[in-house]
């Protein structure tokens, strides 16, 4: 054996050395196992915009994404802000939702908890670009969990306060004191998930020039569920290309993450 011209003592040294070397190696692994999660989370919310515009030209409308999924890490979590969002109806209408920011924080599992911020106000133009309608979404929150192998939420609670929506060519308004929607789906079997989404808008008011003014207590909705997920984390190319199961499932999509 050589020692190099080392002491006994100064092998002990350069053992410990080792030992402490060893053990910040255990932490190194899952931190490398961190950074690339989040970017099977960025692929994924990717995909699931190109699968939006496939859905969208479906539908004979256009959604548009200018720039890129940006990524920060922050004390705890990480900060992602989607490109820019553009969205055309089918009579041409262009509404302009801009750029969502998304705080998400992994768990030990497949699942990222995340909270979203919409823009506000959104502004919406006819095909000859003259601004036609406002929508302002008051105070929100939305929280949901992400889960990987599905590629999407497995819940979802938001709720938007005090909403107002502007009809600028016929001078027509709708407050809405308040939007709620939850969605809960849940592993029934080995990878199948079912549940049901929720929609609940109260105190409606409309009210302008061209109608009478009309107030609703309350319009509520609901749709079942269901989906199946993949044995590891889908990839961006798998949620792109997924086709769902009914409109419902698109809906969920849609209105899930915007």
């Amino acid at each position: 054996m050589f020692s190099y011209g080392l002491t006994n003592k100064g092998m002990l040294i350069m053992r410990q050395l080792a030992l402490f070397a060893l053990f910040l190696s255990l932490f190194c692994v899952p931190a490398m196992a961190r950074e690339e999660r989040v970017e099977t989370l960025k692929n994924q919310i990717e995909g699931f915009l190109e699968n939006q515009k496939s859905i969208a030209a479906k539908n004979g409308c256009t959604l548009v994404t200018k720039g890129a999924i940006t990524v920060e890490k922050a004390d705890g979590y990480h900060a992602l802000t989607l490109p820019h969002i553009t969205y055309t109806d089918s009579r041409g209408v262009r509404s302009e939702i801009g750029m969502v920011a998304v705080n998400a924080t992994q768990d030990e599992s497949d699942n990222w908890k995340i909270s979203l911020a919409l823009p506000s106000p959104i502004h919406s133009y006819s095909a000859d670009g003259k601004e036609i309608f406002k929508t302002q979404l008051g105070t929100q929150t939305a929280n949901g969990l992400w889960n990987e192998k599905l590629g999407h939420f497995v819940s979802m609670d938001a709720k938007f306060e005090n909403m107002r929506l502007e009809d600028l060519v016929n001078g027509n308004t709708i407050t809405i004191s308040a939007m709620d929607f939850s969605s809960l789906l849940k592993e029934q079997d080995e990878g199948a998930f079912t549940g049901t989404a929720k929609a609940a808008l109260s105190n409606i008011a409309l009210a302008g020039n061209m109608i009478a003014q009309i107030a609703l207590p309350s319009v509520s909705m609901s749709t079942n569920l269901s989906d199946r997920a993949g044995k590891t984390a889908l990839t961006k190319d798998e949620i792109k290309s997924r086709t769902g199961n009914s409109e419902q499932y698109d809906f969920y999509n849609v209105f899930a993450f915007l």
